[in-house]
């Protein structure tokens, strides 16, 4: 059952569509539309990958670093890394809604940002997906399916629905023409 890890695979992809879109507008003085874009991308990422999809990871994070002790170190600190994603995206988040107080460091924290989501997608994409695929059965997949069932809804995936995302989805639309 990939489809699950084929989600949050597409989830990465956007979301690197959204970080790269928030590090061009990222300058140390933004306009007031950039700041717009910049603070709905946050406010994205804070509702959905912090809240909705880390918490899918980390439940299959937990059964791979218990199905291969080799892994449960990659997994233990994948695991750690959203938590510190959660501070720094909330910390950003609260800049942006600040601006143009603090505005010269604002490219600093964009890509500190930028950088851990970047290395922590990369250890995610190159070690632990590829073994989840080889490590975990169909009841795996199922297990953890069961438990997040409610959990997964991305405003940005596969519906225009989510209105307070709309300005995202039309940049992702119009980038993928």
């Amino acid at each position: 059952m990939s489809d699950l890890l084929d989600k949050l695979l597409g989830d990465h992809e956007r979301q690197h569509r959204l970080l790269e879109r928030l590090r061009s507008l990222g300058t140390a003085h933004p306009t007031a539309s950039g700041r717009a874009v910049m603070l709905n991308i946050m406010q994205y990422m804070r509702r959905y990958p912090d809240l909705n999809h880390h918490p899918i990871e980390d439940r299959l994070f937990a059964r791979i670093g218990a199905r291969d002790g080799s892994l449960a170190a990659a997994a233990e600190r994948l695991t750690v890394e959203h938590r510190a994603l959660e501070r720094l995206g909330e910390r950003l988040l609260g800049q942006l809604r600040a601006l143009p107080v603090h505005e010269e460091s604002l490219p600093g924290e964009i890509a500190r940002y930028a950088e851990l989501l970047q290395a922590h997608h990369d250890l995610e994409e190159t070690e632990v997906f590829p073994a989840a695929r080889r490590l975990l059965g169909d009841e795996d997949w199922a297990g953890i399916a069961r438990e997040v069932e409610e959990r997964f809804a991305d405003p940005l995936a596969e519906t225009r629905a989510d209105a307070e995302f709309e300005a995202l989805y039309r940049i992702l639309e119009t980038e993928e023409a």
